[in-house]
């Protein structure tokens, strides 16, 4: 029998938490007492890591009390939730959050679950489920029917609905997650497809589920019989077998009535199955016929957000006749937006946007499952396919059926590991249970279950414990009794007697008192937990509570026992751990704890170990046994000694050992373990073990000489010979060699711990008398060299055993007859001696021990000739000839040399699972191996190991994941998420004035990232950069008071305001460089605005601020109109790709700022330009994507030019490349080629033909061109080489911006046709090439095939424009040519190159505008794009020489020829040649930063701006030069985007300062040319850059397009608009290493190796920008401060490129001994470090070259204080002097820190440490051996300068241990000789220690009689010449 825990009455304490926070009235009108009611309804349930924390949920009502608490120690609220209606269940569930989840249930996903768990409280209503997670989140589920109960599986929730429900639809759905639909449950019966249906017997109920393992039980109430089914996710065959059986009916309503789940439209254009709910795709369907057929939940207007009509039941009720079922909200949900992308809400098609809104509008009433019956569609439906299937793994028997549903099941695992599935049976008062045994499907490899035979066990009620691994059974055989008994499996463990609830028939104190008590003390006001839900103790709370009585009146205490009946259990509840609750008789429910089978981690060991050795029912008898002995009724405060003593008493016993002489001799055996003192009752007497305590304490033996006591010679002598008996009598006698092996082999375990060691000499008092009664003096003689004190020769008689029985057990004692030592083991494996047998390896016994061999082997096995190492020669699994265990198949180690010897071994270290606690925990000699295999890796590791090896390596910055480094607490995005950068250093203050000058102006952000101080540390370039680029402040308006004087007031304020016109014209052209400068650093959160800048367009005088406007004089009409659509496009492009939650809501929200948005659906309040460009901004970065279909439609249909412009560039941009048929739809209503001839108008007038504006037509354009870009689409060619062409037709509005339009359709032709050249399949008859060439030279016009197809207005003639039957070229030449251009990119075709060439002569010259020249020049480098040289030379053989002899010269120079030549054609032809040249040379090394590219364009751009000033500017024009100039920067800033370079900016600067002087030729497109190049040379905070790719090439022709607008409305030749697609070549660059572990950007040296033929390499010094990632092969961290990291093309790219994309860091680790280039530029002190002498090192100088935590510890605690003199209190307990500990120390950091060992220091200091403490046990002086015999002959070549061992250290060692040995006294000699004759160890305790150490360091012979006479010269004989020697030395021989 064993004693539980003293019960404790229970109340729950929701119920008092309730009682506490609720009002008065309520608790006056509700009785609390300690019955539950039935609407009272508690669940217990542990959460998170500490079991030991208890979590209750308290129902009453409509509340739920979420409480959590430990015991008796603290209790608290967590959370109260209020629902609308009565609460039925509340449970715990963690739901699965895996991303990976496949989209539609037909793709069979993982058994596993995967991805994140969401720990959730479900709390079950009436006909919803509302879902809280732990995070705070909240999801309600609305269901068309009553709900009876929820039931948690592996794999999700399985509702179980009411009977009362519609009888045709299913019984059970399933709910993956609370943002999913919810599903229909199949059961499969049988194997074939004939045995799978829907659950929709009613008779069919559930009984109990469970995780793990995935099964469920079911009861079926016709048959009366049990079943076991497995949960599993459904298969692909399932599925469609559900599909084909609902499909397959002929009669509708029959159709209808087989649940189907989602049926969907066939006229629904949807390329796969839809997962969302019937109503989104009625709404899809209706919406195409009939938006007005619609109810009004559909009608989603400008006005209304969908909404649910309570009146629509009635109207969709369903037909008399119909038995249909509409799947209605089957996951309607109710969320947070805050958790819109942690959920798994799996995707459906492009059309289910509405869907996802409808989805979440709660169900009010169960009514609505009948809704929308009329619109369903049964002539071709699809069922919602089932996510989990039940399939039948076994029932009961038909001939012995239950009488009843069973009333509680469970799943229970016994202490031998097996499972079993138990279900109770009230009427018959039996435990019915099966086994079930769990395989591998050695096919599929998920769980395969197999239930055996049933058994019963009589129980009137049964929980499973899970803390104890137990089933608590009430006993029936006394109907009212207290009886209960536990079991483990079918194996009775021992009855539980319960205190102070005694048995019916007995007398005993009733609990009435305590119940009475707890009832006083819930009515106090004060909340006093009254329940120690894990309360170990056995006394009674009594007094506590009756101390709360006494101030009641009302209570009366009396000592006689209570004249009630005694309390007997009726139910078992709610087991927690350890803990159960017994409802008794009256209701009252009390609260006790089973005591733990063992506290004792050292007992855990050894009944693991007896369970791998013994028999099951051997080994459950003897647990059983111990847990009796140990938890028997009385005291039973054990301590972890005690505990084992209790333990190896009841071995013992039960091995056969007389129990009465028992005791006494192990109490001989422990005696030499000092124990503490225990406390004496009277102080004032002592005993004589007060002196003896004293002599052998560790301060006596520390300071005996400053004592006097090193005179005494303290003699204990070891208990004389105790003989025990051993009877073969017990039944468990014949399994004692078996116990002897397995503890054996765990105490050889425990020696693999430093930590354990206690233990282990704990484990030895168990072995001694087992190796003794078998007569294993080896093994008596190993636990005496290990451990001296505890054992001794004496003593070998412990256990006597007659030799009859002793004979029966020969068999497995010759098999362990020969102890196993793993220290001797090892040490032979490293010294690579002869291994004889291998170790010996049970599994769960030493799994420490083989792992550690099978490294050392790797490490020092011996190889074969293939260089294989068998590690199976060196550790091998033990055979059991009783009962044959599984044996482990053989492996091999390739070890070809040294090297991959190491890294073999840290791969299998990381596959043992192992860690670096794990190998602190090491003893220190045995772990010098492993740490120096780990040193050596460490240098250089592989780049392809996984993550736990690059930790083990202590290389965190080489792992693959973030989360393998040490972040801050604040783990957000890597260091390039600039939003938080930024406002870390907000929150950490700075310039408060600097920021109010620049207030909102779009780069706050931006500006202090803490990146700059690393590029730019010598100047303030990045307040300049935001200075030039900021518009939200008022330009301060100069006038020279030259030009002031003789001016009236009126005339000085007008002069002013024509200043500011020409100032506002430069501020108008900023936001397009601002917008370069900001993009993509912005990550804002679903509740973050993003506001657009200011653009302020007025003026302040300097001297007294007084404001200038432009009201006195004439300013274009809507002059600021674009220049604040670039406005918004420069907002929206601060948005990162990578930012969720961007839709019409949050652009409503960063609209309004705080204010409530309206009601409406999306983004329809007023629109403007800067909205407009806001959105063009989001489709530029991808984010119209994620927009719904309505929110775009509603934006269309607006009259509103700008928005419809933004959104249709802005879809195309966004789906470039793919083709969308959508998308096409969306566009092609703009371009009137596309669109039908009798198309309505878009606004809805109807009739003639559309109205778009030009602009919205030149848009539409280049987004059909993005749309099938690269794609050589036939028709949409013929469309765009039409449009190229397109006359100006009878409109107005076509005879506007022609040249726009038709550049726009060349360029999207070139988009359509990129690089493809002449060999486009399918597009040769075309002739697109001598078409173009056509439009580019004009002539007369041709017929082309498309003219038939042209609509009317494209084929009438103008009433404007007069062209006749020619080509204007003026109109189509430029559109032609960069066709042409970007069709033959990269293809170096020479004769289409040979079009563009500038023609010789004069003549030809006139009939080019000269600049179609520059077009025709980027023409032909784009197609000669391998010949482009960034030289001089290159450039200047663009021009032909005729033009190159009369460029820059005056008609009047002398050199001048007299012939008529045209100077102002020849000058201007070579400024153009010139331009387009180096405009090729931009884009051809754009993003480089080459050298000489930027030389040569720096050097025209200077010959310009000095040729501005000349007279031979005025042959060319000024208006030349100035556009040349314009495409010159543009030009160099695209060769040094990103890198910020300083000259490219004073130039800019210089630039941009022309705007005061009054000229027409600084115009608005100069500005922004000029601005442009300031973005490009700071784009994206310095980390983006530019992109060479055929398709960023293309994008920077549109984007930088050589021909610049007049004013700010000027779209004539170029769409603004277009100006910002440079972001379509950009790419991230920026490479900045973090360091570790302060988590900061520092400088590093790079080494980039190209793929190029020669591998040419060039060295980086980061952060900086890298080349190309397609250019490059490696990229090394090559730097000598730095541990390196190499980044392969054919390993680890990928990581590498999620480091540049900022989803990834680089970690880099410094390394010891150096310091950061920031503290040490120069590096003088790193070199230093090696040079510092180990005497002279100090504290200070130690910590500036370490990061290592306990080496700083060292230096500030030892050598620190002893600078300080501080040091004596901190060393004062040792053995060594201050001085000669503090050189050791001093050495020691000096090694570890120079050499970069740091991780030695602490082995280094256990070995000293233990030098000098070998006083218990020789395992220290194992330590020392290894140390000793470390092999450093064969280290590398490389490694012999710093060794890893200081070879010094271990002679200084070796030679302080030898010197103590080399003269024995007489009497040491004396007990050598003794001992190796096998006659006797000494029985002086310090004799013994010293003949133990002796015979460990020299690994002298076993004890043999044979050695008593001559032992040196037996030795000889044997061939041990060196033992020989040794011996002869020690005995003076």
């Amino acid at each position: 029998m064993i004693a539980a825990g003293e019960p404790q009455v229970y109340i729950p304490h929701g119920k008092q938490i309730l009682e506490q926070y609720e009002s008065s009235s309520y608790r006056r009108t509700s009785t609390f007492n300690t019955s539950l009611e039935s609407q009272n309804v508690y669940t217990l349930s542990t959460l998170g890591i500490e079991n030991e924390e208890e979590t209750e949920v308290y129902i009453h009502e409509n509340i739920v009390i979420w409480s959590r608490g430990y015991g008796e120690v603290y209790w608290e609220l967590v959370k109260k939730y209020t629902c609308d209606g009565p609460v039925q269940q509340a449970l715990w569930f963690d739901f699965d959050e895996n991303p990976n989840r496949p989209a539609c249930a037909n793709v069979m996903a993982s058994d596993k679950p995967l991805g994140r768990k969401i720990p959730s409280l479900c709390i079950v209503e009436k006909s919803k489920v509302t879902v809280h997670t732990r995070d705070g989140d909240e999801y309600i589920c609305a269901v068309p029917y009553e709900i009876h109960r929820l039931w948690p599986t592996r794999f999700g929730l399985i509702f179980e609905k009411c009977q009362t429900c519609n009888p045709e639809i299913p019984n059970w759905f399933s709910l993956y997650h609370p943002l999913e639909e919810i599903v229909p449950v199949v059961l499969r019966d049988g194997v074939d497809r004939d045995h799978v249906n829907f659950a929709k017997d009613k008779k069919l109920k559930f009984v109990f589920t469970s995780a793990n393992p995935s099964i469920c039980v079911t009861y079926n109430e016709d048959t009366g019989l049990h079943s076991i089914w497995l949960i599993r996710k459904a298969e692909v065959d399932e599925s469609l077998c559900m599909s084909v059986n609902n499909k397959g009916t002929a009669n509708p309503s029959a159709n209808q009535s087989a649940f189907s789940g989602t049926f969907i439209p066939s006229n629904v254009a949807s390329p796969s199955l839809s997962r969302s709910f019937a109503l989104s795709q009625i709404y899809n369907t209706s919406f195409q016929q009939s938006p007005a057929n619609l109810p009004s939940i559909f009608n989603t207007t400008a006005n209304k957000t969908p909404k649910f009509d309570p009146d629509l039941s009635h109207r969709f009720n369903t037909p008399k006749g119909s038995k249909s079922y509409a799947h209605f909200a089957m996951s309607s949900l109710q969320f947070n937006q805050s958790k819109i992308s942690g959920s798994p809400l799996r995707r459906v098609g492009s059309n289910s946007r509405t869907s996802a809104i409808l989805a979440r509008t709660p169900l009010p009433s169960p009514s609505a499952s009948s809704l929308f019956n009329e619109l369903e569609s049964p002539d071709d439906e699809e069922p919602l396919l089932p996510d989990l299937c039940l399939q039948i793994l076994w029932t009961e028997d038909t001939k012995k059926p239950s009488t009843s549903s069973a009333v509680k099941a469970f799943v229970a695992v016994d202490w031998l590991g097996k499972s079993c599935v138990c279900w109770l049976l009230d009427d018959e008062k039996i435990l019915r249970c099966i086994d079930l045994k769990v395989t591998e499907n050695k096919n599929t490899g998920s769980p395969l279950y197999i239930c055996c035979a049933p058994w019963t066990i009589p129980a009137k009620d049964a929980e499973y414990i899970p803390g104890l691994k137990a089933i608590l059974v009430l006993d029936p055989i006394l109907s009212d009794g207290n009886s209960l008994t536990l079991y483990s499996g079918n194996t009775k463990l021992a009855k539980v007697h319960v205190p102070n609830c005694s048995p019916p028939l007995g007398t005993g104190i009733s609990l009435s008192i305590q119940r009475l008590s707890l009832e006083a003390s819930s009515i106090n006001s004060k909340f006093i937990p009254s329940t120690p839900l894990n309360s170990s103790r056995r006394s009674s709370l009594m007094p506590d509570l009756t101390s709360s009585i006494m101030h009641d009146s009302s209570v009366t205490l009396s000592p006689i026992p209570a004249s009630s009946p005694p309390l007997s259990f009726r139910t078992l509840q709610d087991a927690v751990g350890n803990q159960v609750t017994l409802k008794c008789s009256d209701r009252s429910l009390l609260r006790t704890l089973l005591p733990p089978l063992c506290t004792s981690a050292l007992v855990e060991r050894c009944l693991s170990s007896l369970r791998a050795a013994l028999p099951s029912d051997i080994y459950l008898a003897v647990a059983a046994k111990f847990y009796c002995v140990r938890n028997a009724p009385g005291p039973s405060d054990f301590s972890p000694p005690a505990e084992f003593d209790a333990f190896r008493s009841t071995l013992l016993t039960l091995l056969g050992f007389d129990a009465k002489s028992l005791e006494a001799s192990i109490s001989s055996i422990a005696s030499p373990i000092i124990e503490s003192k225990k406390s004496r009752t009277n102080l004032e007497e002592g005993t004589n073990d007060d002196w003896q305590y004293l002599v052998e304490s560790q301060y006596a033996r520390t300071f005996s000489q400053s004592l006097g006591l090193d005179t005494f010679r303290v003699f204990n002598p070891i208990g004389q010979q105790s003989m025990v008996q051993v009877t073969n009598d017990s039944a468990y006698f014949s399994f004692m060699p078996h116990v002897l092996l397995v503890l054996h082999l765990l105490f050889e375990d425990l020696k693999l711990d430093a930590l354990l060691w206690n233990d282990a000499q704990l484990l030895v008092t168990l072995l001694i008398p087992l190796a003794s009664a078998l007569n294993l003096t080896q093994y008596c003689d190993s636990y005496w060299r290990d451990f001296p004190l505890v054992w001794n020769s004496a003593n070998v008689k412990l256990g006597v055993v007659q030799p009859s029985d002793l004979d029966k057990l020969q068999g497995m004692i010759q098999r362990i007859e020969i102890p196993s030592n793993i220290h001797s083991h090892l040490l032979a494996l490293m010294s690579t001696k002869k291994i004889h047998s291998p170790y010996p390896h049970v599994k769960l016994v030493n799994t420490r021990s083989r792992d550690i061999i099978t490294l050392f082997a790797i490490l020092y096995g011996k190889a074969d000739e293939h260089h294989l190492v068998s590690v199976h020669e060196y550790v091998r699994d033990f055979e059991w000839l009783e009962h044959t265990g599984r044996i482990s198949l053989p492996f091999n180690v390739v070890v070809p040399n040294e090297q991959r010897r190491q890294i073999a071994l840290v791969l299998k270290m990381s596959s043992f699972g192992w860690t670096r606690e794990d190998l602190n925990a090491l003893p220190a000699g045995i772990g010098i191996p492993l740490r120096y295999a780990l040193f050596r890796c460490q240098l250089d590791p592989p780049t392809d190991w996984p993550d736990e090896a690059y930790k083990l390596i202590n290389r965190q910055d080489m792992c693959q994941s973030s989360a393998g480094c040490t972040v801050p607490s604040s783990s957000t995005t890597p260091e390039l998420n600039l939003k938080i950068e930024a406002q870390r250093n907000k929150t950490a203050g700075s310039g408060s004035s600097n920021k109010d000058d620049y207030a909102e102006d779009g780069m706050e952000e931006v500006i202090e990232l803490p990146i700059w101080k690393l590029l730019f540390p010598r100047d303030h370039r990045i307040q300049e950069i935001r200075r030039l680029l900021s518009s939200s402040r008022p330009v301060a308006v100069v006038l020279p008071a030259s030009q002031q004087q003789g001016l009236s007031e009126h005339e000085l304020i007008e002069e002013r305001e024509k200043q500011l016109l020409v100032l506002c014209i430069r501020v108008m052209a900023l936001p397009v460089g601002r917008g370069m400068f900001t993009l993509h650093t912005a990550t804002p959160t679903v509740t973050e605005t993003l506001s657009i800048p200011k653009l302020c367009l007025i003026g302040k005088t300097p001297h007294n601020g007084a404001a200038v406007d432009m009201t006195h004089i004439d300013v274009p009409a809507n002059m600021s109109l674009w220049p604040q659509f670039h406005n918004g496009v420069a907002a929206g492009l601060r948005v990162s790709p990578d930012t969720k939650y961007v839709d019409s809501n949050w652009i409503n929200l960063s609209r309004g700022g705080n204010r409530s948005a309206p009601a409406a659906t999306p983004v329809l309040g007023e629109l403007n330009a800067e909205v407009a460009g806001f959105l063009l901004g989001l489709g530029i970065t991808g984010h119209l994507n994620k927009f719904n279909d309505l929110v775009i439609h509603e934006h269309l249909n607006r009259d509103h030019e700008m928005t419809q412009l933004a959104l249709v560039l802005g879809l195309g941009i966004g789906k470039r490349g793919s083709m969308e048929a959508d998308t096409l739809r969306i566009i092609s209503v703009y371009v009137e080629s596309l669109s039908p001839a009798s198309s309505s108008s878009i606004n809805g007038c109807g009739g003639g033909s559309i109205e778009v504006p030009q602009n919205v037509r030149v848009a539409a354009l280049m987004s059909i061109g993005f749309l099938y870009q690269g794609s050589a689409h036939r028709y949409m060619t013929e469309v765009l080489l039409a449009e190229i062409d397109r006359p100006p037709g009878p409109e107005m509005d076509n005879c506007v911006d022609r040249e726009s339009y038709s550049l726009s359709a060349g360029l999207a032709l070139g988009l359509v046709t990129l690089g493809q050249g002449g060999h486009m399949t399918g597009l040769a008859d075309l002739r697109l090439a001598d078409t173009l060439y056509h439009f580019m030279v004009g002539g007369t016009k041709r017929n082309s095939n498309s003219s038939n197809t042209r609509p009317r207005s494209m084929t009438s003639a103008s009433y404007q424009i007069r062209e006749g039957n020619t080509v204007n070229v003026d109109v189509t030449a430029p559109g032609a040519i960069l066709a042409l251009g970007l069709m033959f990119h990269r293809t170096n075709n020479v004769a289409a190159a040979k079009w563009m060439e500038a023609p010789d002569s004069q003549q030809l010259l006139d009939s080019i505008r000269p600049d179609f020249l520059l077009l025709r020049t980027l023409a032909r480098g784009l197609i000669l794009w391998d010949d482009v040289m960034p030289t001089r030379d290159w450039v200047e053989s663009n021009v032909p020489p005729n033009i190159r002899r009369y460029s820059l010269r005056n008609p009047g120079d002398p050199d001048s020829q007299s012939q008529q030549v045209d100077y102002e054609t020849m000058n201007q032809a070579f400024y153009n040649i010139m331009a387009g040249s180096c405009f090729v040379l931009g884009l051809k090394f754009a993003g480089s930063a080459n050298a000489d590219a930027f030389n040569t364009l720096y050097r025209y751009s200077k010959v310009l701006i000095s040729l501005s000033g000349r007279s031979v500017a005025e042959w060319a024009g000024k208006a030349t030069l100035e556009a040349c100039l314009n495409t010159l920067v543009l030009s160099l800033s695209m060769v040094m985007a990103g890198t910020g370079d300083l000259q490219v900016l004073r130039l800019c600067r210089h630039l941009r300062l022309r705007s005061g002087t009054f000229t027409n030729v600084v115009t608005y497109g100069s500005h922004m040319a000029t601005h442009m190049a300031l973005g490009f040379l700071y784009m994206g905070g310095g980390r983006l850059s530019l992109s060479t790719s055929p398709e960023s090439i293309a994008a920077l022709v549109c984007a930088c397009y050589p021909k610049f607008p007049t004013h700010s409305n000027d779209n004539r030749y170029h769409l603004q608009a277009l100006r910002h697609l440079y972001v379509l070549a950009t790419q991230p660059r920026l490479l900045m290493p973090i360091e570790m572990p302060n988590m900061q950007p520092c400088y590093t040296n790079l080494q980039v190796v190209f793929n190029d033929a020669d591998s040419s390499s060039f060295q980086l010094r980061a952060p900086c920008l890298l080349p190309e990632l397609r250019f490059l092969q490696r990229v090394q961290l090559f730097d000598p401060r730095y541990r390196s990291i190499v980044f392969d093309r054919q390993h680890n790219w990928s990581k590498l490129e999620c480091i540049l994309q900022g989803k990834d860091q680089l970690i880099v680790q410094r390394k010891a001994g150096c310091l950061s280039y920031t503290e040490d530029p120069t590096g003088l002190a790193s070199l230093a470090t090696p040079t510092l002498s180990a005497w002279a090192i100090r504290a200070s100088t130690v910590t500036n070259f370490t990061t290592d935590k306990f080496v700083i510890f060292l230096c500030r605690h030892f050598l620190g204080a002893s600078e300080r003199g501080q040091s004596q209190i901190l060393l004062e307990q040792e053995s060594k002097p201050l001085d000669t500990q503090l050189r050791l120390l001093s050495l020691i950091l000096n090694d570890c820190v120079v050499n970069e060992k740091t991780e030695m220091v602490k082995p280094w200091l256990q070995l000293l440490h233990k030098s000098d403490q070998r006083d218990s046990s020789t395992l220290s002086l194992w330590q020392l051996k290894f140390l000793i015999n470390f092999p450093t002959k064969n280290l590398p070549s490389s490694v012999n300068s710093t060794p890893f061992i200081d070879p010094e250290m271990v002679l200084a060692l070796r030679h302080e241990l030898e010197s103590g040995w080399d003269h024995l006294d007489a009497e040491l000699r004396t007990s050598l000789n003794i001992y190796l004759s096998g006659r006797d160890t000494p029985r002086d305790r310090s004799q013994s220690v010293k003949l133990a150490n002796l015979t460990v360091f020299y690994d002298l012979p076993m004890p043999m009689p044979e050695l008593a006479s001559d032992p040196v010269s037996l030795l000889l004989q044997s061939g041990e010449q060196k033992l020989a020697a040794r011996l002869a030395i020690l005995l003076h021989l």
